[in-house]
């Protein structure tokens, strides 16, 4: 029980520096699926909009795959800490998986700010800062959270880039947004699984 525990704690503590540092990171990301939705805001001309386009879709192809890894390695892990008496060496070598797969992901989520930057100007770089910034966030929301709305941020992107009608997943998101503003937390969650359940359903 002594090494359950500790074997917790251990992932815990690393977990939540990492989320740390993970938050100072993103206030530096300029994903181009922030930018995209804000185009005629930003003032993107079509060569501009091509370029982010044809990137995105490059990125995609690899990050699909490697989440779908990361969530099911995830899973495995809760999976073996629910045991009475959690395997170390299993724990220990699943975390590893995971944070391995957790790192290639992140790597290219930062492809993206730089596809981002090497295409917006330095004005139009910072006016997407300021609505990034504007964009509401939940209180006390965790690393699953912001994974969820990466991941209806990166599908919104995806889904234009292969000109899928986004309507239905704009609106979930939009709501998701009104919600949060008016901190209805229960009712932008729901809206926020809406919007993610529309794209991994791979809805036309």
């Amino acid at each position: 029980m002594k090494t359950a525990s500790l074997i917790l704690i251990c992932l815990l503590s690393a977990m939540s520096v990492r989320a740390q540092s993970a938050a100072s990171l993103i206030e530096k990301m300029l994903p181009p699926e922030v930018v995209l939705p804000n185009s005629a805001a930003l003032g993107l001309d079509g060569s501009q909009r091509n370029r982010l386009n044809s990137g995105i879709a490059s990125i995609q192809a690899e990050m699909r795959p490697l989440q779908g890894k990361m969530h099911a390695t995830e899973g495995e892990l809760i999976a073996l800490l629910a045991a009475p008496k959690p395997d170390e060496a299993a724990v220990l070598a699943k975390y590893a998986e995971l944070d391995a797969l957790e790192g290639k992901v992140k790597v290219l989520r930062l492809r993206q700010t730089l596809l981002a930057k090497s295409v917006l100007t330095a004005e139009q770089q910072a006016k997407a800062f300021a609505l990034k910034s504007a964009q509401p966030t939940l209180p006390g929301d965790g690393e699953r959270v912001r994974d969820k709305l990466q991941r209806v941020r990166d599908g919104i992107a995806r889904w234009k880039a292969e000109g899928k009608d986004t309507a239905r997943v704009v609106a979930a998101w939009n709501e998701f947004q009104r919600n949060a503003e008016r901190r209805w937390h229960q009712q932008a969650m729901r809206s926020l699984d809406e919007a993610l359940a529309l794209l991994e359903s791979n809805a036309p």
